[in-house]
């Protein structure tokens, strides 16, 4: 009996736990000098660590740019330039 009492209250501590979790989320940031790429207008000229690209559309859950200059390695450049697909969360730097 006292076992499945206390049993009982931990599992109200974790439920109440959980539920503050869930309302008390942190607001995230893009770095110093960075914007996330839903609040950059279509049109502008982005770049980030590997590539410049220029946005075109942005959709619900996507970005659509197109990638014209890629400083990775040069024999994955034609892999990654182009009409491509990037996240609303990517941190970008408007050039």
């Amino acid at each position: 009996m006292k076992k499945l009492k206390l049993l009982e209250r931990r599992i109200q501590q974790s439920a109440k736990l959980a539920t503050k979790a869930l309302k008390d989320k942190p607001t995230w940031k893009p770095a110093k000098g960075y914007k996330y790429l839903k609040d950059v207008k279509p049109g502008t000229k982005i770049r980030i660590s590997m590539a410049e690209a220029i946005l075109i559309n942005v959709t619900g859950g996507s970005c659509t740019v197109i990638v014209t200059e890629w400083y990775g390695h040069p024999e994955n450049a034609i892999a990654h330039t182009g009409k491509r697909q990037w996240a609303l969360q990517t941190e970008v730097k408007e050039v």
